[in-house]
């Protein structure tokens, strides 16, 4: 990047940075406002710099940048209530997810998935309908929805 008037080619690429870390607080804090609210500010800020830094972006997308989230608590006990954020960063990760898969699917659809798996004397129906949704759960959404 060359350098403009009034900044330096690292000032400018210094803007970037800044609003890219700024975005992926937003990106966590849509997926974790319990934790963020937990945590204030300055604390949750702090989080999303240490959390990133371990946990870098793999993906175009920051959709499911807080993925990793509940076991960085574990692997990080020196934090405050790790044990507790990790039950909740569990909690709201569930939560984000089934969210992101209403949203997709529909209301009617999901319902109409558990509910069919819930009360069907299938078998295979029943294990059709659990495994789309572990494929989702642990594969991320869209190789389950394509599949």
């Amino acid at each position: 990047m060359l350098p403009s008037h009034s900044m330096t080619s690292a000032e400018r690429i210094g803007v970037y940075h800044g609003m890219y870390l700024m975005r992926m607080e937003e990106a966590l804090e849509t997926d974790y406002p319990v934790i963020r609210y937990h945590l204030g500010d300055h604390q949750f800020a702090h989080l999303v710099r240490e959390y990133v830094q371990r946990n870098p972006s793999t993906s175009y997308t920051l959709n499911r940048l807080g993925d990793h989230l509940p076991q960085f608590f574990l692997d990080e006990p020196e934090w405050h209530e790790a044990a507790f954020l990790h039950d909740l960063a569990r909690l709201e990760l569930t939560r984000a997810e089934y969210d992101l898969l209403h949203a997709i699917v529909g209301g009617a659809a999901l319902a109409e998935a558990l509910a069919t798996a819930a009360v069907s004397n299938s078998p295979r129906q029943q294990a059709k309908v659990y495994r789309w949704f572990r494929t989702w759960i642990s594969e991320g959404l869209f190789t389950a929805i394509e599949s």
